[in-house]
């Protein structure tokens, strides 16, 4: 479903598949606090879905980004080999926030929510 909240569409799904694997291996990845204490922490590792752990989550999200492509951009199937270019892990923390920002060299960016609610003041 394709939310237009923002100059850029917003593509929302959720997984019926069962990640609880890869969401496991998703703690196991070492944090670094970021620059600004109120900003949470970061994995050390920026290219976590290059990880053979997470190969079914990371087919699983490219599958998202080509029914978005299909469905807002207009792509044909299959017409693009999407990549990932940078991947990781962010924590916040009840009363950290997230900087509003641009990725300039991605076309597609996204985030895979894993426990916040989704009526949460907090997204």
């Amino acid at each position: 479903m394709v939310h237009y909240l923002f100059p850029v569409p917003v593509y929302t799904t959720t997984a019926t598949e069962d990640f609880t694997k890869e969401n496991e291996q998703l703690n196991t990845f070492e944090l670094r606090k970021t620059s600004s204490n109120d900003y949470g922490e970061r994995s050390i590792n920026s290219y976590i879905l290059d990880d053979y752990r997470l190969s079914s989550l990371a087919r699983w999200i490219l599958k998202q980004v080509n029914a978005y492509s299909e469905q807002e951009l207009h792509k044909a199937k299959d017409a693009y080999d999407y990549v990932f270019l940078q991947s990781w892990v962010s924590i916040k923390r009840p009363g950290q926030r997230h900087e509003a920002h641009t990725h300039a060299n991605s076309v597609i960016s996204g985030v895979d929510r894993k426990s916040t609610r989704l009526n949460s003041s907090h997204l």
